[in-house]
């Protein structure tokens, strides 16, 4: 798993979390950007439960869902891991489970940054993996969390990620979850968010209704 970092000999192991129910296009544009950025694949990590949200549809549509639109991107993958842990779904205890040779990233957005203090064992994050924030509308860059370092340039990043954080700023696309959801339930249009794969199988199984 992983790629060689552009610049750099560092062999990484990219790892975007999220509950994706369902994958949208901005999920896979930002596993894109990373791809991008660091020259490595990404994992796509379905949560179990996460200790913010309400609980997800069935696992087996959500990765069915994941598959079809990894399938259009050559570098990403889905990695059902935290499905297999007991809720609530804690990125730390994530990162443990997968910390081995290749040095971990742990992707996550600018909304999801801003509440890292609040998150189970925070600063254990950066012992574990470093950290890529991506840019989402209307979420701008928050100060970062207590005791954290000063942010790290993409070079030096890539070079020796685990410790460390930066920040990606990309062309984010706005296509909310919650969106696609609501306006399927209410009739309001919905597809352009999605992969064609994704929106077929939604309409096929039924699905957010």
């Amino acid at each position: 798993m992983g790629g060689l970092g552009r610049g750099s000999n560092t062999l990484l192991r990219a790892l975007l979390g999220g509950t994706f129910d369902p994958v949208t296009l901005g999920h896979t544009a930002a596993a894109c950007a990373v791809r991008d950025a660091l020259g490595c694949t990404v994992e796509l990590l379905p949560n179990r439960q996460s200790p913010f949200k309400s609980a997800p549809s069935d696992d087996a549509h959500r990765l069915a869902m994941l598959a079809l639109a990894c399938a259009e991107h050559e570098g990403l993958s889905v990695n059902p891991i935290e499905l297999t842990l007991a809720p609530p779904s804690y990125s730390v205890r994530t990162l443990e489970h997968l910390a081995g040779e290749e040095p971990l990233v742990f992707c996550l957005g600018t909304d999801a940054f801003a509440q890292v203090d609040r998150w189970q064992s925070p600063h254990r994050l950066l012992e574990l993996a470093g950290v890529v924030v991506l840019g989402r509308p209307g979420f701008p860059l928050p100060a970062r969390p207590h005791g954290w370092p000063v942010q790290a340039s993409l070079t030096e990043f890539k070079q020796d990620p685990v410790g460390r954080w930066t920040h990606l700023p990309f062309a984010a696309i706005e296509s909310a979850s919650s969106g696609v959801r609501n306006a399927r339930a209410h009739g309001g249009p919905w597809q352009a968010w999605l992969a064609h794969g994704v929106a077929e199988y939604i309409k096929d199984h039924n699905l957010y209704e």
